[in-house]
C-alpha cells in the first residue's frame, strides 16, 4: 500500500508544475466588471514573493459573449484557428509586478472553455518586456493594487 501511494505521488506531483494554476489557485477575488460585461479577478493565495519588490500573481478574465465575439473575429483576422474558441470561458494569466518600479509582465497564459479544456497554452514566453503600470489601465492597475497595496 505504501508503494502504491509513492507510486501516485510520484505519477500526480509533476502535474503541479505542469499546471501551476490547479495547485491551489482558488480564492479568485473579482475586483472589476469592464464595459463588455467580463469579469476581471485575481487569486489572493497566488500573490507571492518572488524578490523582495517583485510579486507575482494570477489573473483571471471571466469573458462575456461580446468579449468572445470581439476575440473570434480579431483571431480569424489574424489567422489564427479558432476552433473550440466559440466555447471559451476564461483567460488565465500569471504575472509578476515589480511594485518599487510600477512595471509588469506576464510568464504565462492560458485559455480555458467552458468544461475546464484548454484551448491554449503559453508558459514560454519569451522574457517579454517589463510595461508601465498605469492606473488608467483598469486590468493591470488592480492587480497592482492587490499585490503592492493589500488591503488587510
Amino acid at each position: 500500500m505504501k508503494l502504491f501511494k509513492r507510486l501516485i505521488f510520484l505519477t500526480l506531483f509533476p502535474l503541479l508544475f505542469a499546471y501551476p494554476e490547479t495547485a491551489g489557485c482558488e480564492n479568485w477575488l473579482k475586483y472589476e466588471v469592464i464595459r463588455d460585461g467580463s469579469v476581471l479577478s485575481y487569486d489572493k493565495d497566488s500573490i507571492a514573493n518572488r524578490t523582495r519588490h517583485i510579486k507575482q500573481i494570477w489573473f483571471k478574465r471571466e469573458v462575456s459573449d461580446q468579449s468572445r465575439e470581439i476575440l473570434i473575429k480579431r483571431m480569424k483576422a489574424q489567422g489564427f484557428p479558432t476552433a473550440g474558441y466559440d466555447k471559451l470561458s476564461h483567460h488565465i494569466v500569471l504575472f509578476v509586478i515589480n511594485c518599487k518600479e510600477k512595471k509588469y509582465k506576464a510568464l504565462s497564459t492560458a485559455d480555458i472553455d467552458i468544461n475546464g479544456k484548454e484551448l491554449f497554452r503559453n508558459s514560454s514566453i519569451e522574457q517579454p518586456n517589463w510595461e508601465d503600470v498605469l492606473s488608467d489601465n483598469i486590468m493591470i492597475y488592480g492587480l497592482y493594487e492587490a499585490a503592492c497595496n493589500p488591503t488587510p
